[in-house]
């Protein structure tokens, strides 16, 4: 979890510019979800593909909304 393939060096300036650098973490790896999810108020899935997603089934688990992409078994 919290792979980002190089698109971090990208979006910390991005988030600077949009002035909301203060309001978003780029948590990266990280061992255990739940502690983290416990602290959300919505789930994102925004993945440009997707078969079924795991993050999905996970943000509900945490009795959280999805907000998802509408790919794959997403919309399901």
């Amino acid at each position: 979890m919290g792979r980002d393939n190089g698109l971090q060096k990208g979006l910390e300036p991005t988030a600077a510019t949009l002035g909301i650098q203060k309001i978003i973490f780029f948590l990266g790896s990280i061992p255990s979800l739940p502690p983290v999810l416990a602290g959300a108020h919505v789930g994102i899935s925004a993945s440009h593909e997707e078969g079924f997603s795991n993050a999905a089934l996970e943000y509900m688990a945490a009795g959280l909304a999805v907000i998802a992409t509408r790919v794959g078994g997403n919309s399901e």
